[in-house]
């Protein structure tokens, strides 16, 4: 199914700079505030940050002047050495250790270059829907760089003898590419480039699809890229503008987290706070309990969709548990039986939308409805009055992202933070050229 191959990658110049990559690497750029933007700008003359999220100068006469300016470093820092291309194709094994809640972890992936296909092809899988924006950003990079500066996250099943054998092939080599990032999260790379390794791996790939974990407006840019490139240009079946560069994990890694990203509402109206208990408890079996995040807790494993709910001046602190497995067919009838068993599925389609008559599109597009991660910001939007009624969602499992993509259907928005991030700036992969299997 999935084509996954080797690439030359274009890396730092480690002679020059050593292997410790911290001050010269960036987060994706969809994580980076403004504020990290300068700062980054100020911590090395050569940090990633000016190629993957370039910013715009008082001198610029379009948005585009910075994307013109990003291709201008890539090609100067190219020229000068700060950058240089592997002369040998490799797939680099990527490894990440860190804490999550005061627990060590560790994550093994890869980074290697993965055919673009169609979605209706069914090789490589999405779990949630893009916007516009985002992507023409990415695109215009693409356009003027030639190249992905940074992976998209992809994970794999059914392979495990590969995916040993190519950790196995390290055999207690130092890494190539180290660095730190902001949250502490170690980052390791190394090239592998064992021929037969690299065949194996191949070869176990073409059983398995790829789903997209994070990434999936630069996976469609890569398609929209491909298209007008090769529309344009003769490509052969091999040329780099029908790959994209992937961060791939699989499925069964330990270290493979999925977050939870809280809901605060904003609401558009005073809220009354029998008719929230009445609306609730039409569905949801509701549970007091205690005020704030420590809700999370008893909410526990039930294996019924559930969630805690929190209004302070409402007087209201609950867990809600659905009073079926999953939300109820006639209720979301063109959806599948994976997505109705989610707690974001139940939260918004028989809690949120019937509280707030508008919708859960709308009310995120008037900012009424806002997402964070940490329940730390949310217990103090909601004591403070910036937030009516705030929602404590469980962390959304693995294979929950992957049976709602198996059955072609797609998950709640901001369902699925995958954490750590891979940082930019460890391997780029040139879109000029051919990648040979």
């Amino acid at each position: 199914m999935a084509d996954v191959r080797p690439f030359p990658a274009v890396r730092y110049n480690t002679v020059r700079f050593g292997r410790d990559l911290t001050q010269l690497v960036c987060p994706p750029y969809d994580v980076i505030p403004q504020v990290e933007q300068a700062a980054l700008y100020d911590r090395h003359p050569n940090n990633m940050i000016r190629l993957e999220l370039t910013r715009r100068e008082p001198t610029d006469y379009s948005d585009d002047d910075r994307y013109v300016r990003a291709a201008q470093w890539f090609a100067e820092w190219q020229r000068a050495g700060v950058l240089v291309a592997d002369e040998v194709p490799g797939l680099y094994a990527y490894e990440q250790r860190f804490l999550l809640n005061g627990v060590s972890q560790q994550r093994r992936g890869l980074l290697a270059a993965l055919r673009v296909e169609p979605w209706e092809r069914r090789v490589v899988l999405p779990h949630e829907r893009t916007l516009a924006g985002p992507k023409r950003d990415r695109l215009e990079l693409m356009r003027a760089c030639h190249a992905n500066l940074s992976p998209i996250w992809g994970m794999y099943a059914g392979v495990p003898d590969a995916t040993r054998e190519l950790w196995a092939s390290l055999d207690g080599r130092e890494p190539d590419e180290e660095a730190r990032d902001r949250d502490g999260v170690e980052h390791r790379v190394w090239a592998v480039s064992d021929a037969a390794v690299l065949a194996r791996f191949h070869e176990a790939m073409t059983e398995s699809p790829v789903y997209i974990a994070d990434g999936h407006h630069r996976y469609e840019t890569a398609r929209h890229f491909e298209e007008e490139f090769c529309g344009s240009n003769p490509c052969s079946a091999d040329a780099a503008a029908h790959f994209t560069l992937a961060y791939l994990v699989d499925v069964d890694d330990p270290g493979l987290i999925v977050l939870g990203t809280h809901r605060l509402i904003r609401s558009p109206r005073s809220l009354d706070a029998e008719e929230v208990r009445r609306t609730l408890e039409q569905w949801f079996e509701l549970t007091p309990g205690p005020a704030g995040a420590a809700l999370l807790d008893e909410v526990g494993t039930d294996p019924r969709p559930a969630f805690g709910v929190w209004a302070p001046r409402l007087e209201l602190a609950a867990v809600a548990r659905l009073r079926s497995d999953a939300v109820p067919e006639e209720l979301a009838p063109d959806r599948s039986a994976a997505w109705r068993r989610l707690d974001l599925a139940a939260l918004h389609s028989v809690a949120i939308d019937r509280l707030f008559p508008e919708g859960t599109s709308e009310l995120s597009e008037s900012g009424a409805l806002q997402y964070s991660r940490s329940v730390e910001e949310v217990e103090q939007a909601a004591r403070g009055g910036e937030a009516d009624i705030v929602f404590f969602v469980r962390h959304t499992s693995v294979r929950q992202v992957t049976d709602v993509a198996d059955a072609g259907d797609l998950m709640p928005e901001k369902s699925t933070y995958f954490y750590p991030k891979p940082v930019s700036g460890l391997a780029i992969a040139s879109l000029e050229g051919e990648i040979s299997a």
